[in-house]
């Protein structure tokens, strides 16, 4: 073992100055070493490595066989990583080595090394690796040991698993159909395997009911490829010798010769080990990539939030009656939504009146009760629903019938106004959020009431079926602030509810905008009627002062020399006769753009002075800005008011 103390106290190799061979003629350290007997680390190699052009002492690294430890004597700071790492070199081949170290190089080279090297700088990092490689491959066993201890704790999946997602996920089946023989089709039930005969009136895509099984299912031909659907996700709960594992598997249902085939593959899990009083969770996800698939252990404590749905059947077997004062089974039985069991238990363990609202049917807005955004925003002191929740207590009904979400409830509160269950059906379908409702929820009570405005922008969402409800409200306070601007008359319905909002909108823009241009426009030719009052052209036999007549003159300077002066506010700053921008041009070339300076005209100094790229001005030029501003006389009148108050 290496004692630090210790370590310091073996005098560093005293510094020579080493004739490097031609190879090593650039290497930027050189390298010196002695070997050592201590007390308490045994016997010691330690090598110091000297910056060549100053001589000074920047690593000691120190090695007794096993171990390799180094010194940084600038920062006074220990390091077990590699040498060359803390030296900042790319390979041991740009350090040169004294006699010395050559010596103790020739003994460390009994041992058989990957690379040939004639330093010990190289022979220590291959230790410092192989040290780290060992290090790996237990750690690596160890995880691989642990993946396997756990894995086989999964039970194999239930064997109703393909009834239960038929039934309570997709909710129906195919009847493939053939071409019409006889007036008659051939139909063929992809759930029980039924073969029977139809009416030649039975079309693809319609809807009906296998006479065998009695599933609801979609008529499909058989002559086409089958249907393709989406991949379902599933959380199944497991216990295995006393622990609780939650395995999320993903659902792919394929048809095949026109009957039902189910694949099940797990893609994430969370085991709960329980080991004497110690708890810990471990989660592994399956990660698919085109170069490699495997399972990827994730820290200890994440769990999978996400909704999915839930094998209800298991939950009574491995949560008992009573989880958190919750029979879990019961209140999730015939549940057909996908829910987060984690986030569902998480709320029933830390907020009491959680499995209220689950006896009642809210099964997703308890769900959400500890997700933090919520959680933060809500106390949650209240006892009844209109208390907890902070809305009326007559929206209860609506609340267990479309089992609302957080974001849906939020949205509903921040309306401020009575909320029926057709304006809910449409701002579900809009996608309101209650950023969307509370950003603007004065503007939606000014222009109309609530209940109008989003009766109207859902008119308007379904003429633009890709826009969202936030786009849409912003689309029509913009129409309603320009029309004020420009004095529209919008106590007419037809205006203020135009048929085509973004139609309006846009007309409306593009009317505003030639007014401001109009408006601008007039504003600067009068500006520069007066702003270069006093300010006389001047020039030299080799550099002269260009004045800017217009805001491209701007634009096209900064873009050729690579500066900011092209930017608005400094055009801004120009017309308001204060901080002003002149062009420094060659007298000869009096088109190309050299240097461009910023001049405080009330207290005549230079505010900035830069050429291409930014580049400072050299003294000459400094010069010639400064001989400038001389002729440049006192000013009052508006711009030294408007330089007053702003200071």
């Amino acid at each position: 073992m290496l004692i630090k103390k210790e370590l310091l106290t073996i005098e560093p190799c005293k510094y020579k100055k080493i004739k490097a061979k031609d190879f090593y003629h650039y290497a930027e350290y050189a390298e010196f070493a002695k070997e050592a007997d201590l007390p308490k680390s045994g016997h010691v190699i330690e090598a110091d490595y000297y910056k060549r052009k100053t001589g000074e002492l920047f690593l000691r690294t120190f090695y007794d066989g096993i171990n390799v430890i180094n010194y940084n004597t600038r920062e006074e700071s220990w390091s077990d990583a590699k040498p060359s790492g803390c030296l900042g070199l790319y390979s041991s081949g740009e350090c040169v080595s004294a006699q010395c170290a050559m010596k103790i190089h020739k003994k460390l080279q009994v041992r058989k090394r990957r690379y040939a090297d004639d330093s010990i700088l190289g022979y220590l990092d291959d230790m410092v690796s192989e040290k780290w490689a060992k290090k790996r491959d237990r750690a690596w066993e160890r995880e691989r040991k642990l993946f396997a201890e756990l894995s086989s704790m999964l039970p194999d999946y239930p064997e109703r698993l393909p009834e239960y997602c038929e039934k309570n996920i997709y909710g129906f089946t195919y009847i493939f159909i053939g071409k019409i023989n006889h007036n008659r089709r051939t139909a063929v039930c992809a759930n029980c395997g039924a073969e029977f005969k139809v009416d030649k009136s039975v079309k693809p895509h319609q809807h009906g009911t296998c006479p065998k099984c009695g599933e609801k299912a979609e008529y499909f031909a058989d002559w086409v490829k089958p249907p393709h659907e989406k991949v379902c996700r599933i959380c199944i709960c497991c216990k295995s010798h006393g622990n609780l594992i939650l395995r999320w598997v993903k659902i792919q249902r394929l048809f095949i010769e026109g009957k039902t085939e189910y694949t099940f593959y797990d893609y994430f899990w969370n085991f709960y080990i329980h080991s004497g009083e110690k708890a810990e969770l471990y989660s592994y996800h399956y990660v698919e990539n085109m170069w490699d698939s495997s399972w990827v252990r994730l820290k200890n404590g994440d769990e999978n939030t996400k909704e999915t749905y839930i094998y209800t059947p298991s939950l009574r077997r491995v949560f008992g009656k009573n989880i958190y004062g919750v029979d879990l089974a019961e209140e999730l039985r015939g549940c057909k939504d996908e829910i987060s069991i984690t986030r569902m238990l998480d709320s029933l363990k830390n907020i009491p009146q959680a499995k209220y609202f689950l006896h009642m049917g809210l099964r997703r807005l308890t769900q959400d009760m500890w997700d933090p955004p919520y959680t933060v925003a809500n106390n949650y002191t209240g006892k009844t629903f209109a208390e907890v929740f902070g809305v009326r207590a007559q929206y209860l009904p609506m609340y267990k019938k479309y089992d609302v979400t957080m974001p849906e409830h939020a949205a509903i509160k921040a309306c401020g106004a009575w909320v029926d269950e057709d304006m809910f059906l449409k701002m579900c379908e809009m996608d309101v959020r209650e950023y969307d409702i509370a950003r603007n929820n004065g503007f939606l009570k000014t222009a109309a009431t609530v209940k109008k405005s989003i009766n109207y922008l859902y008119k308007q969402f379904k003429k633009y079926k890709n826009v969202c409800f936030g786009q849409l409200e912003d689309y029509w306070h913009d129409y309603l602030v320009m029309s004020a601007m420009l004095k529209v008359d919008i106590s007419n319905k037809q205006i203020k509810f135009p048929k085509d909002l973004i139609g309006a909108h846009n007309t409306l823009a593009d009317r505003t905008a030639a007014i401001k241009d109009r408006i601008k426009a007039e504003k600067v030719k009068k500006a520069f009627e007066t702003i270069y009052t006093g300010i006389p052209e001047y020039r030299t036999k080799k550099y002269q002062v260009v004045f800017p007549q217009s805001e491209a003159d701007f634009i096209r300077e900064g873009q050729q020399l690579n500066h900011c002066v092209g930017c608005g506010i400094y055009f801004q700053r120009h017309i308001e006769g204060v901080n002003m921008i002149f062009f420094i041009r060659k007298t000869e070339t009096p088109d190309k753009p050299f240097f461009t300076v910023e001049i405080n005209v009330l207290k005549r100094v230079i505010v900035q002075l830069y050429g291409d790229h930014d580049c400072k001005a050299p003294k000459e030029i400094k010069d010639f800005a400064e001989q400038f501003i001389k002729h440049i006389e006192p000013r009052t009148g508006i711009a030294a008011v408007k330089e007053k108050k702003s200071a």
